[in-house]
């Protein structure tokens, strides 16, 4: 038996040519699994130094961006409130370095309002408590 895909739709295909697919970006709940999976997470040893000042480049600022993105799904797992606040000054910089930062700031009040509403629930239905919250 042959699986079939399922045809485009038109977001579907502005997706693909933007290069937004499971590869690229993945589903939250699939990469807390991931995490959860490679449980105990050495923090000490995984953590890296937040950048003290954004490259120059777009193309540099990108990849220091998904960096800081991961490191942040790090420090969650992790359960590290205390680095929180330094990580999301350092997005902020790199985000207004990639003129990004009106969307993120709009993005990250409703995740702060979602936040406020335990339990909450990531994307698959997989339910997160306040304690997985950290």
């Amino acid at each position: 038996m042959i699986a079939q895909e399922e045809p485009l739709t038109e977001q579907g295909y502005e997706r693909e040519e933007l290069g937004v697919n499971p590869y690229t970006a993945p589903s939250i709940a699939r990469i807390f699994q991931q995490l959860d999976d490679l449980r105990p997470l050495l923090f000490e040893q995984l953590q890296r130094e937040f950048p003290k000042v954004g490259p120059p480049g777009r193309e540099q600022k990108g990849l220091i961006f998904g960096g800081l993105i991961a490191d942040g799904f790090l420090v969650v797992e992790a359960e590290r409130k205390s680095v929180i606040d330094n990580l999301g000054r350092v997005l902020m910089r790199e985000a207004r370095g990639l003129g990004a930062a009106d969307r993120i700031i709009r993005h990250s009040a409703s995740l702060t309002e979602l936040a406020r509403r335990p339990p909450w629930r990531l994307a698959g239905g997989t339910q997160r408590t306040d304690r997985d919250a950290g």
